[in-house]
């Protein structure tokens, strides 16, 4: 985005100059507005925070689902609208706008569906290990000291005495 912008700049700046618009902006009443500043620094402000958002995002998540999301704002921008601002939807309209909440709610589900079988899929790895140890123990005739891998926080060590009591 910092390189599109810095492109543009220039290239825009001849642009205003050539088709004469450098007078509109320079005549524009409210240029020396205070108000008018603060609404578009903050515009600009709102605007990279947004961007620096979906940065931060596009690190634990895919695009595909940034792209739904991008998705599901339009439906509910186009439902605002009909509440708030009274505009009329067409049946085909309609149609478009349930089939892209059907379809976003169908990837959500799908999504939450694959989270919960990859944490089950760890706790049962994890539970496998700890079963590995307890064998190991038992071999070992309720003696000696295993080493676990405890979600990738590291070994610890299981000693057991002579009874065959295990501690850490």
């Amino acid at each position: 985005l910092i390189y599109n912008t810095t492109l543009s700049i220039p290239l825009l700046s001849i642009c205003v100059f050539v088709t004469g618009e450098h007078t509109g902006l320079f005549s524009y009443t409210h240029i020396a507005n205070r108000a008018f500043w603060l609404a578009m620094t903050l515009a600009g402000v709102l605007g990279f925070s947004l961007n620096f958002a979906f940065f931060l995002l596009m690190k634990v998540t895919s695009p595909l689902t940034i792209n739904i999301a991008g998705v599901v704002k339009s439906v509910c921008q186009s439902g605002l609208s009909v509440l708030f601002f009274n505009n009329s939807l067409s049946s085909q309209q309609l149609l478009g706008l349930l089939v892209c909440g059907a379809g976003s709610a169908a990837y959500s589900r799908l999504r939450f569906l694959e989270g919960e079988a990859a944490k089950a899929q760890k706790a049962a790895l994890k539970a496998s290990e700890l079963e590995e140890t307890a064998v190991l123990l038992d071999t070992r005739g309720g003696k000696g000291t295993a080493e676990v891998q405890e979600g990738g926080k590291g070994l610890r060590s299981v000693k057991s005495d002579d009874k065959g009591r295990s501690s850490r």
